[in-house]
């Protein structure tokens, strides 16, 4: 290896100036990895969920929060089939995907008969926005630790300030089965 002083760039074992192989082959040898992978293929995943329940307007629903990965297509739909604790047909619910965002969430609508300590399962499916065929899926199971019987009658607030609701001012309305009050 031959070097010359005052600024004269210095050659390596096979006679090149070292500045030509730093800014020529370095970033070739760096590209070449990447050259010959495929797209990944896209794929989902249901990061979190569970049961939700708001004794204040005493309703329960059921919501989770997914992530896709991979090369989702734009425009393409997830669709959440959530088991109906009602029994019945599944609670479906639909979004399109959208550019730059891999987060969705996912909310029934007010359920009714949730058991306490059992299983519900959930699928998520990505769909092609052309054909609705299945591009990918992901399932998971939810186990609801209370019951919706934990929930009052009657909604015990209404509007955005959770304003006492007129209602609950005097005793709760009888229910089929009671006992009638004493006179």
């Amino acid at each position: 290896m031959r070097t010359r002083t005052r600024g004269v760039a210095r050659k390596n074992w096979f006679g090149a100036p070292l500045n030509w192989l730093l800014f020529v082959l370095l970033p070739l040898v760096l590209a070449l990895p990447g050259c010959d992978q495929e797209p990944e293929p896209p794929s989902l995943e249901i990061i979190g969920g569970g049961f939700i329940f708001n004794y204040r307007l005493a309703e329960a629903y059921w919501g989770i929060t997914a992530r896709t990965l991979g090369g989702v297509p734009e425009e393409a739909v997830l669709e959440a089939r959530f088991e109906n604790p009602g029994g019945g047909e599944a609670i479906v619910v639909r979004q399109p995907t959208r550019r730059g965002r891999d987060r969705y969430k996912f909310e029934t609508p007010p359920l009714a008969s949730v058991e306490a300590e059992r299983d519900y399962g959930v699928e998520l499916r990505l769909l092609d926005p052309a054909t609705e065929a299945v591009i990918a899926t992901a399932g998971r199971q939810f186990r609801s630790q209370i019951g919706s019987d934990v929930l009052p009658p009657r909604p015990l607030t209404f509007g955005p300030g959770y304003h006492n609701a007129p209602a609950n001012a005097g005793p709760p309305p009888p229910q089929p089965g009671d006992a009638p009050p004493p006179r």
